[in-house]
């Protein structure tokens, strides 16, 4: 496959955002910019819809609209993409390897596109081409520390990548989605995370591509909904609100959330230090909480709920409980618990509210 990122005046070519979302004045927070990198899988070929699209499109209809999708390219490879009613810009490059990436980041960063959140989906053509397993996983976190030298703060999301229908190529691509799961979370850091994005399970090489390694409409909305699901967290304005009624001595969250195929818990504790483990213990916030020791709010828990649902069974509302005399006086956090329907995991959200009870 012809690699063909441009260099000299052809990358002055940048295509403006189709779409601005937000506000980029003191009424709203600037847009978060989201960069999709890679190869063809990303950057897509015209007369096919892309997984960008349908992303764009799942952001949109879930609220997630103060996003701004940015690069140095727009559209698809060799003409428009079947449809344009997206923001088209991004950072994939039919036939790109990894360390040709790598070469050409600070020229992107040097017109402006530097990332809050890099979505990468990289290594068929390293691996197709003979690279070493090893040295093109290497890479990958070589193109992650290139990013971090324009933004430290970056959120990265890495994918485990599709299968191609060559069986050779198929395999040894299984083995770097085996090395990107090991080595990913080991260079995250605090405030640049790297989220592994599993693309590969659950993708059928049968139904899912249209010539053997790319996305067809069935495998693109497969891909956008995993990097939907992955990147809302930290998209979400979530937020916890919390009061105490000393009269009826109740202690109040209000549960503000949304975020699609997950259900959410809002936890009351008045113990922020809690260390004890067993079955359902879980981050929030940075505090660690269990089931034992909290009130909460979910409907697959079966508390009292006051709420609404929306429609991924996300918990909006508000729940209250009662202080022990034994309490009053004493501080208590509230925060929210996440669990992934699909994947079960449990993910941590903002920073607790606190109140005392007096």
């Amino acid at each position: 496959m012809l690699y063909r990122i441009p260099t000299g005046s052809a990358v002055l070519a940048v295509c403006a955002t189709l779409l601005l979302l937000g506000s980029l004045s003191a009424q709203g927070p600037a847009p978060v910019k989201v960069m999709s990198l890679g190869d063809s899988i990303t950057e897509g070929q015209t007369g096919h819809a892309g997984w960008r699209y349908w992303l764009w499109n799942g952001l949109q209809e879930n609220g997630y609209t103060n996003v701004d999708f940015i690069g140095s390219q727009a559209g698809a490879f060799l003409g428009p993409p079947l449809y344009a009613n997206y923001d088209q810009d991004h950072e994939g490059y039919w036939g790109a390897r990894v360390d040709q990436l790598i070469l050409h980041m600070p020229s992107v960063f040097g017109r402006g596109h530097i990332p809050d959140i890099a979505l990468i989906h990289v290594g068929h053509n390293d691996i197709i081409q003979g690279q070493s397993i090893a040295v093109t996983a290497g890479e990958i976190l070589a193109l992650i520390s290139k990013i971090r030298e324009a933004n430290r703060d970056c959120k990265f999301f890495v994918a485990k990548v599709i299968p191609t229908t060559d069986p050779w190529a198929a395999a040894n691509l299984q083995l770097l989605n085996t090395l990107i799961a090991a080595w990913g979370p080991a260079f995250s850091l605090p405030t640049s995370p790297i989220v592994i994005v599993d693309q590969a399970t659950g993708f059928n090489t049968s139904t899912d591509l249209y010539d053997g390694v790319h996305p067809n409409e069935f495998g693109e909305t497969k891909m956008s909904e995993n990097w939907l699901r992955a990147i809302a967290p930290a998209l979400s304005s979530f937020k916890v609100s919390l009061s105490y009624d000393a009269t009826t001595r109740l202690i109040t969250s209000r549960n503000f959330a949304g975020i699609p195929n997950q259900d959410f818990v809002s936890v009351i504790t008045n113990d922020p230090a809690n260390t004890h483990g067993g079955l359902g213990t879980g981050w929030f916030g940075g505090l660690h909480v269990s089931w034992a020791e909290v009130a909460m709010q979910a409907t697959v828990h079966g508390s009292p709920f006051t709420g609404q649902l929306d429609g991924y069974g996300a918990s909006r509302g508000t729940y209250s409980t009662p202080v022990p005399p034994s309490l009053i006086g004493k501080p208590f956090y509230a925060g929210t618990l996440c669990v992934d329907s699909v994947t079960g995991a449990l993910l941590e959200f903002g920073t607790p509210t606190s109140i005392t009870a007096n």
